[in-house]
């Protein structure tokens, strides 16, 4: 009825080994079933980030409106043959005593960055010698009257301020504009341009000795910022 002492045995070998194999079904069930419905999540992806390098970018206009030099047009955003703006008037009109020769030009930022120093440093003045006279220098007899005029939109004009007066090319020095006149510093990216005039005299009691003789001399305008 009960089976014989060999069954019974063989029986309960086997249902330790079922209530094993079940326990461990069951554990791994639970681990599946715990880790996927009791684990909370969040997360962030910052999809675009990006950096940029700010930039000033100086534009000089010569006077007939449309002669442009821009500092880009050169290496590391420094230009150095821009021969196309003549601010001492040229060879065309030569010089007389007591004669003027102004030449008006643009300086602008069409950069993003703002301009915190602004210069023009001049290089060594330099005289040819001249068809009919040797003994003058004519770098110590032209003066130099440079003055600037903050014009906001090519709108309204204010009033020029003189950052030299009468000073002779030879002598002629750095010129820190930003300090000597702040209001002719460009504003970034505006469409804002600075009006600098180069008034060239000769004075009228200019001698013989400077006849035929022709200037040279490098302006270097240069902006630093923040």
């Amino acid at each position: 009825m009960f089976g014989s002492r060999s069954t019974r045995v063989r029986r309960a070998r086997l249902v330790p080994i079922a209530l094993t194999t079940a326990a461990l079904s069951s554990a791994v069930l639970g681990a599946s079933v715990t880790g996927t419905l009791s684990a909370f999540n969040a997360s962030i992806t910052n999809s675009s980030n990006t950096a940029t390098a700010g930039s000033l970018v100086m534009k000089e206009t010569g006077p007939d409106g449309s002669t442009q030099c821009l500092s880009s047009s050169g290496t590391d955003n420094t230009y150095t043959d821009c021969r196309t703006i003549n601010k001492y008037g040229g060879t065309a009109t030569p010089f007389i005593p007591d004669a003027t020769h102004d030449t008006p030009v643009s300086i602008s930022n069409t950069g993003v960055s703002t301009v915190t120093g602004f210069t023009l440093t001049p290089g060594t003045c330099t005289a040819t010698t001249g068809a009919t006279a040797t003994s003058g220098d004519l770098c110590a007899s032209l003066e130099l009257n440079l003055s600037c005029v903050s014009v906001a939109n090519g709108g309204a004009t204010g009033t020029p301020v003189l950052l030299t007066n009468r000073v002779k090319l030879k002598d002629l020095t750095r010129i820190d504009i930003a300090t000597a006149a702040p209001d002719c510093v460009p504003a970034a990216n505006s469409g804002d341009s600075v009006k600098f005039v180069f008034s060239v005299h000769m004075p009228a009691g200019q001698d013989n000795s400077v006849q035929g003789q022709t200037v040279s001399q490098n302006l270097t305008w240069a902006f630093t910022g923040a």
